[in-house]
């Protein structure tokens, strides 16, 4: 159990922190594009922030991949970007903080984690008598294996490849396995 605790922590905690950096250098870019956004509600600025600094860590981990040649390198010059915009927006908004971190906000986030951690690992449990999973199925979406092999094909090779396809997602997952407990 914990040898699986780690990496699954591990993980869960990539992923937050990402969230983290993704909300916090959007909002730094939707407040300077927006200056007149405050009215709007606290939840729509922060969803917001976090689609824009998604956007810009990905278009920055591609774009330096192309020109440095490898995904590694690519992967951690966009993460020091990302903190750069993180820390600069977490010392400009200490009180948007405060506001959207109380604690009905915590007790939300927590329900909401563990809804969906339990909901997930049920996906992923089979029936008693189906000891080998069925190589055809697939959860949620019916190109995941194809998402799944492109991030793995990124990890094993160092290098992001050019689709002439949507693969944001690979390049999501393959954050994780490029820092995570499977990369060498």
């Amino acid at each position: 159990m914990h040898s699986m605790a780690i990496p699954v922590l591990s993980i869960f905690g990539n992923t937050i922190l990402f969230a983290l950096f993704f909300i916090f250098t959007g909002y730094a870019i939707f407040r300077k594009t927006f200056p007149n956004a405050s009215g709007y509600p606290l939840s729509f600025r922060l969803g917001l922030g976090y689609f824009f600094g998604m956007y810009l860590f990905i278009a920055c981990y591609r774009v330096i991949a192309y020109i440095t040649g490898t995904a590694i390198v690519s992967l951690w010059i966009s993460v020091a970007i990302q903190i750069f915009f993180f820390a600069y927006e977490l010392r400009k908004s200490r009180k948007t903080l405060a506001k959207a971190f109380s604690l009905s906000t915590v007790w939300v986030l927590i329900v909401l984690g563990v809804f969906f951690s339990v909901s997930t690992i049920t996906w992923w449990l089979f029936p008693v008598s189906q000891q080998v999973p069925d190589l055809g199925a697939h959860v949620g979406s019916v190109h995941t294996g194809r998402y799944a092999n492109i991030a793995t094909y990124i990890m094993e090779h160092n290098w992001i490849p050019r689709f002439n396809q949507n693969y944001l997602q690979s390049l999501l997952a393959s954050i994780h396995l490029l820092m995570g407990p499977v990369s060498q």
